[in-house]
């Protein structure tokens, strides 16, 4: 269970990423802390 979490975590992140290179600089800011409260959360 923890380590199936820690995949998908970890696979939303890196998706997160690639996202974020095909955005504009301002909205790059707003998804990493979006990304990371939702991370936390």
């Amino acid at each position: 269970m923890t380590s199936y979490a820690t995949s998908s975590a970890r696979a939303e992140m890196s998706e997160l990423r690639r996202l974020k290179t095909l955005l504009p600089p301002e909205l790059q800011s707003w998804v990493m802390v979006e990304g990371s409260v939702r991370f936390v959360g």
